[in-house]
């Protein structure tokens, strides 16, 4: 099982992911699908603070921004929220949402 897990705190935006689909290429594909394009987003926005780690199996996505890295996140979660939502032997996703200090 992939295990999601979205933090937001003030700016900082944090996305990790960890486990396989075991059973379903498809589930894992579209997961790593929606995190990469992320990172390649990202990337490319130059957001501030940007750390990645894509691994097989072990994923993190950390930045700071405003109202486009919000975007950015919020459609891969909503990407990640579908798959759980309609595969849930195969992906989790629990997000933590705290308002700015």
């Amino acid at each position: 099982m992939i295990r999601a897990e979205y933090k937001r705190r003030g700016e900082e935006q944090e996305l990790t992911l960890r486990g396989h689909a075991t059973g379903s290429p498809a589930v894992c594909a579209a997961a790593s699908a929606l995190v990469c394009a992320l990172a390649g987003w990202l990337r490319s926005a130059r957001a501030d603070g940007l750390e990645l780690k894509l691994q097989p199996g072990d994923a993190r996505i950390v930045c700071r921004g405003g109202a486009e890295e919000e975007v950015a996140f919020g459609l891969v979660l909503l990407g990640l929220a579908q798959l759980g939502r309609d595969y849930p032997p195969y992906l989790a996703l629990k997000a933590d949402v705290s308002p700015a200090a």
